[in-house]
């Protein structure tokens, strides 16, 4: 596991022995550049990474996913998860942010588009991983986008880790409740 140094927001890479999967893009700068382009596309390349075999984002504040379009424009992700709808999103920011490359109207996206929901689990390399929030039928929009944040539990053989988004208290006493 790598916490990327992007500042205020979140990205964090989580390598097994074939398999890579960020967590968060970092964020967007309104004075032009976003943590994908500055910090994560040159560390993937660094590390030989070719593409991402996961891209959760864990809510839709650009904290958190402002770097996403220049992520997707340096490497293939074969499947993303996230807490709203990824592609309305995508979208959305070609719109509003034009002059930047990456997915958007005619780039680059995931080649599968998953909603995060809890219970939701795969495996790789002995790596477990296992989606605890948002239950299954949260609502996708509106609301608190923190409170609907994705929280992934990572799982290896001696050591664990828990990537939070951004849930709040209520959240954090949801999930220490369920043991």
């Amino acid at each position: 596991m790598s916490a990327l140094d992007v500042g205020q927001g979140s990205a964090i890479l989580v390598e097994t022995a074939t398999q890579a999967l960020l967590f968060d893009a970092g964020p967007r700068h309104f004075g032009g550049g976003d943590a994908g382009e500055r910090v994560i596309a040159p560390q993937l390349q660094a590390r030989g990474i070719g593409r991402l075999d996961v891209l959760v984002l864990s809510h839709a504040d650009l904290d958190h996913v402002g770097g996403t379009r220049s992520v997707l424009a340096a490497v293939p992700v074969a499947r993303s998860y996230a807490s709203f709808d990824v592609a309305a999103w995508l979208r959305r920011d070609a719109r509003l942010w034009p002059g930047q490359d990456g997915a958007g109207e005619d780039g680059r996206t995931p080649a599968r588009m998953l909603r995060c929901e809890r219970g939701d689990s795969w495996q790789a390399d002995g790596v477990t991983f296992t989606f605890l929030h948002p239950a299954a039928g949260a609502p996708v929009a509106g609301g608190d986008r923190n409170a609907n944040s994705c929280v992934l539990r990572v799982g290896g053989a001696h050591h664990s880790l828990l990537l939070t988004g951004d849930i709040g208290v209520a959240q954090e006493r949801e999930l220490a409740a369920l043991g």
